[in-house]
């Protein structure tokens, strides 16, 4: 267990998970660095060099630039901040081995590291994480990769192993323990649908011992918000006509951040809400039971629960929410629509190719202001 120093600041580690509103509260911590020094708490991650130093401390490869040293630079401004405690958030330090977590919290010594992990019921996380796989170029169904993900969770050899890899909240938690101790590891549930907008925020400023109330929470998710499940079916039929034609950073420019981050994505102004993609009943019944069993996990690992653990199980279906439920898995967009938004996307890509590399592509010009994750 870690100690108090006289003069060390304490270090708050965000670790994630993936899904569970890491983007939100790290917009909250990005957009308030003048009233966080007014408590004397420095969040760390503003910055350039920041980006890299994850990504640095994990060993993985930054096409971009550089990352060498980010990290350690990091920790320096941690050590020299003045102050009562410093924040690092990053949903990548949840894929952390064991070693590489003991080092991340060895590093950081003789600061005392109280580790944060934010977490969903399996219920709201699998549509997510599907959502996800397709804005990143995957071109699974719903019911296939719900398939792998339940095949998975008995064999780690499956398709579905990367959602454990980094959803399995009993080995993430028993990690993080093992590198500093159940003391000093806080799990935070993300409250259930329908709660107080402010509540995951205040689960995790209240472990800071921040003020609460004196953040402007209401952000602006310029890249992180869901989609509806029609127009994640429109992406993935879009993905699978140019899985080999676009490269990794084609897609990400045109796909991903023009198509789905532009185009597709929610107009806040309407108010209508996405018709999200849900789970089956049988898949649903199944996440309640993991769900339990994850729970479960993490009391036995005596740490401290920030919130209700029971957060991180879905509530049960109705009868009449069971016959209602009903996600059209294998249902197929119409080709001609499919062939149009991919032959506008690649003709789009080809102009901006070929412009000067000083004009601003249609991409650019067309970009409208993003609203609130929905």
């Amino acid at each position: 267990m870690s100690v108090d120093l006289p003069g060390v600041a304490d270090v708050y580690l965000h670790i994630g998970t993936m899904k569970t509103g890491t983007s939100y509260l790290q917009q909250v911590l990005e957009s308030h660095p003048e009233q966080l020094a007014e408590e004397g708490v420095l969040y760390v991650n503003r910055g350039r060099d920041a980006a890299g130093a994850v990504r640095d401390v994990l060993s993985l490869s930054n096409r971009q630039r550089n990352v060498a040293g980010a990290w350690e630079r990091m920790v320096g401004r941690t050590h020299a901040w003045p102050g009562r405690a410093v924040v690092i958030s990053s949903e990548l330090l949840s894929f952390a081995d064991d070693a590489t977590a003991e080092r991340v919290v060895e590093s950081l010594r003789p600061a005392r590291v109280t580790v944060l992990v934010t977490a969903r019921d399996l219920a709201r996380l699998l549509p997510s994480a599907w959502q996800n796989k397709i804005k990143h170029g995957r071109s699974w169904s719903l019911h296939t990769y719900l398939e792998a993900v339940m095949a998975a969770d008995a064999d780690p050899r499956g398709s579905g192993r990367s959602f454990w890899h980094h959803h399995d909240l009993g080995q993430i938690v028993g990690r993080w323990v093992r590198a500093a101790s159940a003391a000093d590891v806080v799990v935070i549930p993300v409250p259930p649908d329908g709660s107080e907008p402010r509540l995951l925020w205040r689960r995790f400023a209240e472990v800071i011992g921040l003020n609460v109330d004196a953040y402007e929470t209401n952000q602006d998710q310029r890249s992180n918000f869901s989609l509806g499940y029609p127009e994640t079916e429109l992406l993935r039929s879009v993905n699978r006509e140019l899985k080999t034609t676009f490269d990794s950073e084609t897609h990400r420019q045109y796909v991903l951040k023009y198509l789905a981050n532009e185009v597709l994505r929610p107009d806040p102004s309407s108010g209508a809400v996405p018709d999200r993609a849900v789970l089956p009943p049988a898949v649903y019944d199944w996440a309640v039971v993991r769900s339990r069993e994850l729970a479960d996990e993490v009391v036995a690992l005596g740490v401290r629960v920030q919130g209700d653990i029971d957060d991180l199980v879905p509530i049960l279906l109705t009868d009449e929410e069971r016959a209602t439920v009903a996600t059209d898995t294998n249902g197929e967009l119409p080709a001609w629509a499919v062939r149009l938004v991919t032959t506008l996307v690649t003709r789009l890509a080809e102009a901006e190719s070929s412009a000067p590399q000083d004009s601003a592509g249609p991409r650019q010009r067309r970009a409208r202001p993003a609203g609130p994750e929905a």
